[in-house]
């Protein structure tokens, strides 16, 4: 799966059907409504909160969470008692963007958390020109 993240996406027609998720369907859509080829690497944030309830420390929680994005190549963008934000340069194509939903919700899952969505950066054809 970390392969399929860091990878440089190959230019492909975009079909948002294969895409496992409603929000993840409705932003990559918005993204292409833009102009936005997708393939480009850009800044994109996933979002880390406590599972509803649950109100105990999550420090721990959230430094393994953070040391495990930070071995495969995520930067921690934000730490606050009830919120993690990892961040990491990366294309958002189709398939991309599944790999990434998996690879969150099992982090999610193992640590006891809520994956509760991602942000990217638009990139305009305009910036991928000038690149």
């Amino acid at each position: 799966m970390l392969a399929l993240l860091q990878r440089k996406s190959k230019p492909q027609a975009m079909d948002l059907t294969v895409l496992t998720n409603a929000d993840d369907r409705r932003i990559l859509g918005l993204l292409a409504a833009q102009g936005d080829p997708l393939r480009p690497a850009r800044h994109t944030r996933f979002y880390f909160h406590p599972q509803a309830g649950d109100e105990s420390d999550l420090t721990d929680r959230f430094t393994a969470l953070a040391e495990e994005g930070m071995e495969i190549g995520f930067r921690v963008g934000e730490q606050r008692p009830d919120l993690l934000v990892l961040e990491i340069e990366q294309s958002m194509d189709v398939d991309v963007v599944n790999a990434a939903r998996r690879l969150m919700e099992h982090w999610a899952q193992i640590h006891s958390l809520e994956f509760d969505g991602w942000e990217c950066q638009v990139v305009r054809p305009a910036q991928v020109a000038a690149r």
